[in-house]
């Protein structure tokens, strides 16, 4: 094969992997933001739990850090597919070149 055929190979086999990266965060993202809804309304029962008196103030710290943690997870995987994206548009150079590689 020639460098060049080398190359497109190259390129293709990155933009492939990318892509599947791409796929993979958005499947990830799918389920924290499932978990994130559900940490959510489990919170909001322990909050009203908690204002009858019918649950302790450790069951209810427990449902607050648990919705924290499901938050917070979300966000990472928010950046993380932000971050997935960019290598794919690196990848296909759907952004702009960097100065002096434009053609």
């Amino acid at each position: 094969a020639t460098q060049l055929q080398e190359l497109e190979q190259q390129v293709q086999l990155e933009v492939q992997q990318s892509l599947d990266r791409l796929e993979t965060s958005a499947d990830s993202l799918a389920t924290a933001e499932a978990r994130a809804e559900a940490a959510r309304a489990a919170f909001r029962i322990a909050s009203r739990k908690r204002d009858e008196g019918a649950i302790s103030q450790v069951e209810f710290i427990d449902a607050r850090s648990s919705l924290t943690g499901a938050e917070l997870n979300l966000n990472v995987t928010r950046f993380e597919m932000l971050a997935r994206q960019a290598e794919l548009d690196y990848a296909t150079a759907a952004g702009n070149l960097p100065l002096g590689m434009n053609p």
